[in-house]
C-alpha cells in the first residue's frame, strides 16, 4: 500500500509530491510544511492521516486543501489530477471526452 498527500490549487488541480502545483505554478499557504511533515511521516513509517499532520503543525488552510489517497502500489499513483486529464512521471495525458460539458 502507498498512501500519498493531495494538494488542491485555486485551478482545481489536486497535485503530490511538490507544494507548487505542476499544472499552473500555484502554491498556497502552508503547502511547504504539509508536503514536509507527509514526506517525514512515510519516512518514519507512521500512518499519514490528516490528524497527524495537524498534529505535526500543518496549517489549516493547507489542511482544508488536502486529501489522503492510499493506492495498492507506488506504480499505481499520479503526480498531479485535474478533469482536464492527469500527470504520471511527468507526463501530461488528457482524459478522453475532457471538453465535454
Amino acid at each position: 500500500m502507498a498512501t500519498f498527500l493531495y494538494l488542491r490549487c485555486n485551478g482545481g488541480d489536486y497535485f503530490t509530491g511538490s507544494a507548487v502545483c505542476p499544472l499552473d505554478g500555484w502554491s498556497g499557504p502552508g503547502f511547504a510544511e504539509a508536503v514536509a511533515a507527509a514526506e517525514s511521516l512515510v519516512k518514519e513509517r507512521f500512518p499519514l492521516s490528516m490528524e497527524e499532520l495537524r498534529l505535526r503543525g500543518v496549517p489549516q488552510e493547507a489542511l482544508d486543501r488536502g486529501v489522503i489517497m492510499e493506492f495498492l502500489g507506488d506504480e499505481a499513483p499520479f503526480d498531479a489530477i485535474t478533469p482536464k486529464g492527469y500527470v504520471i512521471n511527468g507526463a501530461w495525458t488528457p482524459s478522453v471526452g475532457h471538453n465535454l460539458v
